[in-house]
Parts: structure tokens; sequence; C-alpha cells
């Protein structure tokens, strides 16, 4: 995906994994931003690792991390901790967030308007769910105002996205009623030109009687088994001489 689409809404079902995480008491989604640092931390036997220049993450290539970090950067924490503690949720939220990426690529042919919307709700979904999961992990006030606001959000930019298809629906039937006006045209202009061009036909048969097509019912002269000339009544006979006696 890369820089070529800037990408804004759809759904995220695979943040349905994050309620997992609320056995995170150490505090890892208490943050948004918490560091990789700081998860590796809560295992007494790893090492921090040297913070100033990281090594890229593992399956930051993909097409669903770049989508993240774009566009969720508080996601990437949480992917992170998967991947050093729960390798196997790690990989099938990361086929989810891939997927995610191709629907947002499909919602771009439809127009910017529709991939805006589209990462927005796939945005307000993401951060529901994370907000949902920290809740878990640590009940406030605060964080259930958040989650009623993004809620708030949320019903908004499906009422947009509804306003949207509505105005698809209407502007595909005009062109369709266009279109059918357009036919209804062409054939109307087809059937005034054979017209002219009969009429055309029959004075130039007036004026130049020799020009008249032959009657198909005559017949031809040439018999079609054999190929010769058929006798007239008018054709010379031979006949056998008789001799005197």
């Amino acid at each position: 995906m890369n820089q070529r689409v800037r990408m804004n809404g759809m759904r995220f079902p695979c943040l349905a994994i994050l309620p997992m995480l609320a056995f995170a008491a150490s505090g890892l989604l208490q943050s948004p931003r918490v560091s990789v640092v700081q998860a590796r931390e809560t295992s007494a036997d790893v090492t921090p690792p040297v913070t100033e220049q990281p090594a890229p993450a593992a399956g930051s290539d993909r097409d669903g991390w770049r989508l993240a970090r774009q566009h969720l950067p508080e996601l990437l924490p949480v992917l992170e901790y998967l991947r050093e503690h729960e390798p196997e949720r790690y990989e099938r939220a990361m086929r989810e967030l891939d997927r995610s990426a191709k629907r947002l690529e499909v919602q771009a042919k439809r127009g910017p308007a529709f991939l805006d919307n589209a990462l927005r709700q796939w945005q307000v979904r993401g951060q529901i769910d994370l907000i949902r999961a920290r809740l878990k992990v640590s009940p406030s006030d605060a964080g259930r105002r958040r989650l009623q606001a993004a809620l708030r959000k949320q019903k908004e930019i499906e009422w947009e996205r509804l306003q949207l298809d509505r105005t698809a629906l209407v502007e595909r039937e005009s062109a369709i009623r266009q279109r059918l006006v357009q036919t209804t045209q062409l054939a109307e202009r087809v059937r005034r030109q054979r017209e002219e061009l009969d009429r055309a036909i029959e004075l130039l048969g007036a004026e130049r009687p020799d020009l008249k097509m032959p009657d198909s019912s005559a017949g031809n002269t040439t018999e079609p088994a054999t190929g010769r000339i058929p006798s007239s009544e008018n054709s010379t006979r031979i006949t056998p001489s008789r001799s005197s006696s």
C-alpha cells in the first residue's frame, strides 16, 4: 500500500482479540503509545534493547503494518506485544490487517470520498476496541467518556457513508436514464434514415425503369441440374433423312 493510497476507514474485526490482553496487568494497554521496551521489561529474563536505533519490527513491510503505522499508531504497541508473547494471535491480527488494507484499496477505486469515509470508519472502530480493552485493565470515568465520544463519532461517519451511497445511486440512475434517452434518439434517427433511403429508391426506380431489379420469380435461363440451354418451340430440330426406296 505504501504512500500510493491515503486510506481512511473500514471494518477491523481483528481488534476483537484485544480483550484477551486484559491479563496484562503490568499496564501495557494503559497508555496509547507504550514503547516496545516497556512491553519487554515485563519479563525478567529479557534484556531491554537499545532504544536509540531500534531494529525494524518483524512484519513492518506488510500492508497491514503500514496501515496501522500511518493511521492507527496506538495499535503498534499492541502488535509488538502480541509478536513477543502471542505469536499466533499476532499473525492472525496481521492477516486481518492485511485484509483491511486490501478492502481499503477497493474503496479507493470508488473515489476519494469513499476512501476517506472507509478509513475513518476503520480508525474509529479500532479506537473503540482499544479503549474497551484498556477499560478492562483500568476502568475510569475518563475512559468511558472517550468511549462514548468514539461511539458518537462512529455513528456520524456511518451516516456520512449512507449519504455517499445514496448520492452514488442517484448519479447511477441519472446516467442510466441518459443512456436510455440516447438509445431512443439513435433508434429514431435510424428509422428516419431508412425511410429516406426507401423513398430515394422508389424515386430512382420511377425515373429509370431500366434500373429495376429483375423479378426473382422469372427463373433462370439455364437449367440448374445440367447447365444446358433448354430447347424452345422455334428451335430447329434435326430429323434423320429417309432413304429412297
